[in-house]
């Protein structure tokens, strides 16, 4: 995914979203992640947390789910 510099590059103040900016939590929050599967995610270190602030579009079902997985690939062979 990159690290936080380089989404500087691209994106103003490192996010999209307000609420989700690194600065807004204290300490235990990674600025970049690399990957997620069910409610847990890696940074780009290499440490695993459990998203409690729920990333978006992971809200209702987490990360990786296999069923949407399997449904966007679908979709996305059809063309996008």
């Amino acid at each position: 995914m990159g690290s936080w510099e380089y989404n500087l590059k691209f994106t103003p103040n490192g996010t999209q979203t307000l609420s989700k900016m690194p600065n807004r939590f204290v300490e235990a929050y990674p600025k970049t992640l690399e990957y997620g599967n069910g409610c847990r995610v890696w940074d780009d270190q290499g440490y695993e947390y459990v998203d409690l602030i729920s990333g978006l579009g992971a809200i209702s079902v987490g990360y990786n789910d296999p069923i949407i997985n399997l449904a966007v690939l679908q979709q996305m062979q059809k063309g996008t």
